[in-house]
C-alpha cells in the first residue's frame, strides 16, 4: 500500500502565498499522488482563520478534484489541525462530541448537507474520509498534525502563551496517560479565539497574517542571511527592503523602525523571565532557527510520551520545518522507553512561501515550501521535496 502525506497547505491565505493553489506548482504534488492508495491531508489544509469554510473550499476545490482524479478509487483522508480546527465540532458530533475523542484515531463524518459532505460526493470515486487527532498508517507509523505540541512549547509566541494560560486555568498541562480529550480541554478555546481574531484581522488588514509571525519578523528583521540559524534570515533573491536606497526622510523613518525593533528585542528576555516567574513557562527567549527546531522536537516528544503513542515513526506538521534533514538526523529520534524501540519523528514541512524564513537556495533553506512524505508497506517514511527546483522568482510569482 502506498500512502502520501502532506500538511500545511493553508489554502485560502489572503496573502496568496499558499502555493498549492497555483496549477503549475500543485501539479508536482498531484503527480506524486497519482496511483497512490491513500492521501492523508494532515492538518492546516484549509486556512479557516482568514476565510469562511465555503470561501476556503472554493479555493481548495480545484486541488481536491485534481488529487481525487490522481487517486482514482483511493482514499483521501482529512485530519484537522489548528488552522482548520473549526471543522472538528461538526465532525466530532458523529462520535458523540469532542469529549468522546479518547482514542489516538477517531474516524469521523460530517453531518448531512455539510459543505464537506457535498465535497465528498463531488470527489467520487475517490473516498473522502476524516479522522482526529491522527491516524495509524502502517504497522508502527502514526500521523497527526502536531498542534498538541503547543501545550508544551517553550517558544514565547502569542498562541503558546495563551495555551499556557488556558492550561493554568484548566487544571494544568496534559500529563502522562492523557488522551486527546485532555489536550482539547487546553487548546480548543485558544484555537476558537485565534480563529475569531484571525478573521477579524483578515477583513480589517487585508490578510496581515498571524500575529506571532509578524512579531517574529520584527524580532529578526534585517538579520544577515542565515544568521538566525536553520536557514532563517533575509532571503537573497526574495523581495528586498525598498528602504535600503531611500531618500533621507525615509531613512529617518527606517531608523525609528530599527530602534523600535531593537527595543523589542531587548524587552523579550525580560518579558520571558517575567512569564516564567508567574509559572506560565518554562519559556525560552532564544528564537533562533536552531532553537525553534529543537523546541518543536522537544514539545512533540512530550506529546508522544503523554499520549503514549507506541510507534516506530510519528509523522507530523504544524511547525513548517521539515525533517529530518541530512544535517540533523540524530535530533529526530526519541530514545527507547519502557522496553519499546526508539521513535523517529518525521515532519512534512509546508506549502507556504514565506521569504522571511528562506535563504537563497532550497538546499540552504529547511523552510523551503513544497514537501510531502511517502510511505510504502514495510519501509520507513520518505520525505520528498517536489518544489526543490522552484526558486524565489517562481514562488513569488505564484502569489
Amino acid at each position: 500500500m502506498r500512502t502520501v502525506v502532506v500538511s500545511d497547505l493553508h489554502l485560502g491565505l489572503q496573502a496568496g502565498n499558499d502555493v498549492a493553489r497555483r496549477p503549475e506548482l500543485r501539479a508536482r504534488l498531484v503527480e506524486i499522488v497519482r496511483g497512490a492508495d491513500r492521501l492523508v491531508l494532515l492538518g492546516d489544509i484549509l486556512e479557516l482563520r482568514e476565510r469562511s469554510l465555503p470561501s476556503a473550499l472554493e479555493i481548495a476545490r480545484p486541488l481536491f478534484e485534481e488529487l481525487a482524479g490522481a487517486l482514482g478509487s483511493g482514499e483521501m483522508m482529512l485530519v484537522p489541525g489548528n488552522h482548520d480546527h473549526t471543522l472538528l465540532a461538526s465532525l466530532a458530533a458523529s462520535a458523540g462530541g469532542p469529549g468522546a475523542l479518547r482514542s489516538l484515531e477517531n474516524r469521523l463524518s460530517p453531518p448531512a448537507d455539510h459543505p464537506l459532505e457535498r465535497l465528498a460526493s463531488n470527489l467520487s470515486p475517490a473516498r473522502l474520509t476524516f479522522a482526529y487527532p491522527g491516524v495509524w498508517l502502517d504497522r508502527g507509523v502514526y500521523a497527526t498534525h502536531g498542534h498538541y505540541m503547543d501545550a508544551h512549547s517553550p517558544v514565547p509566541m502569542v498562541e503558546c502563551l495563551a495555551i499556557a494560560i488556558s492550561a493554568r486555568l484548566r487544571g494544568g498541562r496534559p500529563r502522562p496517560g492523557s488522551t486527546p480529550v485532555d489536550y482539547e480541554r487546553v487548546v480548543s478555546a485558544v484555537y476558537r479565539l485565534s480563529t475569531r481574531v484571525g478573521r477579524g484581522q483578515a477583513v480589517g488588514r487585508g490578510g496581515a497574517g498571524d500575529i506571532s509571525v509578524r512579531l517574529y519578523e520584527r524580532l529578526t528583521r534585517r538579520a544577515p542571511e542565515g544568521s538566525a540559524g536553520d536557514g532563517v534570515g533575509t532571503a537573497a533573491g526574495a523581495p528586498s527592503d525598498p528602504s535600503a536606497a531611500a531618500p533621507n526622510p525615509q531613512r529617518s523613518a527606517r531608523h525609528h523602525v530599527d530602534l523600535g525593533d531593537r527595543l523589542l528585542r531587548a524587552a523579550v528576555p525580560r518579558a520571558v523571565a517575567a512569564l516564567n516567574r508567574l509559572g506560565l513557562g518554562p519559556f525560552d527567549p532564544d528564537i533562533s532557527g536552531h532553537a525553534l527546531r529543537r523546541a518543536g522536537l522537544r514539545a512533540m516528544a512530550e506529546v508522544v510520551t503523554r499520549l503514549d503513542i507506541e510507534a516506530d515513526h510519528v509523522i507530523f506538521g504544524h511547525t513548517h520545518r521539515p525533517g529530518p534533514l541530512p544535517d540533523d538526523l540524530g535530533e529526530w529520534t526519541l530514545p527507547a522507553r519502557g522496553g519499546r524501540p526508539p521513535t523517529r519523528l518525521v515532519n512534512t514541512g509546508s506549502w507556504v512561501y514565506a521569504p522571511l524564513f528562506l535563504a537563497t537556495r532550497p538546499s540552504d533553506s529547511p523552510y523551503w515550501p513544497g514537501r510531502c512524505v511517502v510511505i510504502e508497506d514495510g519501509r520507513p517514511p520518505e520525505l520528498l521535496h517536489p518544489l526543490a527546483d522552484s526558486g524565489h522568482e517562481e514562488l513569488a510569482r505564484a502569489r
